[in-house]
């Protein structure tokens, strides 16, 4: 399975979503939370690779200009759909998904807030899924407020005091979320 996500970065964007796809049929064999969670952590390194500021010496101009926004979100909505599909196919792939977002739920990336609410419309997980995003948003609000928590600097993470202070990471995310729904 490392090797199959080695190749995953030698891929095009647009391949992407049909990798994802196998990817997803592959989970009912077996290893299912891993190959999930390693979804998951391969478009929010995406995500961060389009807002990361090149003045941080953690990313280059390179990296920043690697992937273009638009073709990411296009991607990204493709992908969400195939979870969407395959969650209505396999209900237990919803109670694992579920799962992996609770326990990443101080956290979320903007890609795993629409995941989580594009899963919402499956009748079955939807007060589950909206349970999970009032709690991270609960979470980050209470960390980020009155424990001004470090990990909630990172551009994963979508709080209100990012909307409300820093403008540029505000509008990213409800640039997001907006053209995801």
């Amino acid at each position: 399975m490392t090797r199959i996500f080695k190749e995953c970065n030698k891929l095009e964007v647009q391949e992407l979503p049909p990798f994802v796809y196998q990817l997803l049929l592959m989970s009912n064999s077996g290893k299912r939370n891993a190959i999930l969670m390693r979804v998951l952590d391969v478009f929010n390194q995406m995500d961060s690779k389009i807002h990361c500021n090149p003045a941080n010496t953690q990313c280059s101009l390179a990296e920043v200009m690697e992937i273009a926004e638009e073709e990411l979100i296009h991607v990204q909505g493709t992908v969400m759909l195939h979870f969407t599909f395959a969650v209505k196919q396999d209900l237990s792939m919803g109670q694992d998904l579920l799962k992996i977002f609770r326990s990443r739920m101080t956290s979320l990336s903007s890609f795993e807030v629409a995941l989580l609410l594009s899963i919402s419309s499956v009748h079955r997980y939807e007060n589950k899924a909206m349970d999970i995003l009032k709690k991270s948003i609960e979470n980050d609000f209470v960390l980020c407020h009155y424990f001004d928590h470090p990990s909630l600097s990172q551009n994963r993470c979508i709080t209100f005091k990012k909307c409300t202070a820093r403008g540029s990471e505000a509008s990213h995310g409800c640039m997001n979320l907006h053209a995801w729904i």
